[in-house]
């Protein structure tokens, strides 16, 4: 499941939403067990907008797991996509992707991971383009354990953009 925070309409469930308890969760909010304790909590960004729909603060990482909670921070000038990658590494946590992006849909993906309290990044920025929905995930488990398989786009020979598949190693 994923997240794309647009302004006007999701901006105004996203503000009001508390973290903690009897949170009020954005129906979008990504789904799994972050932390890796076997108990599965919700994820969602949050910023507040000018008149223009433009963010005027960086995207808050929320959590209705207080241990998970206002924990990260990225800049985006418009929206940001969160989605729930799965155990890319075998294990009991489930890693997520957070693209940033304005009027474009050519971006930058990261996957990050909890450990040890903190969010760390597993895999560094890759160029995406959320235009072509018939795209398989940026991300996706490796057949070995500590890999990731991901879609960057690059040019081919002709000079045209396309997804290339690249097995990298999770940090």
């Amino acid at each position: 499941m994923m997240q794309i925070l647009k302004p006007v309409m999701t901006a105004v469930l996203i503000c009001g939403a508390a973290a903690s308890g009897n949170a009020q969760i954005p129906e979008d909010s990504i789904y799994g067990d972050f932390d890796g304790d076997g108990k599965k909590e919700h994820l969602w960004m949050e910023t507040k907008y000018d008149e223009d729909e433009y963010a005027t603060e960086p995207f808050v990482l929320r959590s209705d797991n207080p241990k998970l909670d206002r924990k990260f921070k990225v800049e985006a000038p418009r929206y940001v996509l969160i989605m729930n990658e799965g155990k890319l590494n075998g294990g009991t946590v489930d890693y997520f992707s957070i693209t940033p992006y304005g009027d474009s849909t050519w971006s930058m993906t990261s996957v990050y991971v909890f450990r040890n309290g903190n969010v760390h990044k597993a895999i560094d920025g890759f160029t995406t383009w959320s235009g072509n929905e018939e795209e398989e995930d940026f991300v996706r488990p490796a057949n070995r354990p500590g890999y990731a398989v991901i879609n960057e786009y690059g040019m081919d020979v002709e000079d045209s953009w396309t997804p290339q598949r690249k097995t990298v190693k999770l940090k």
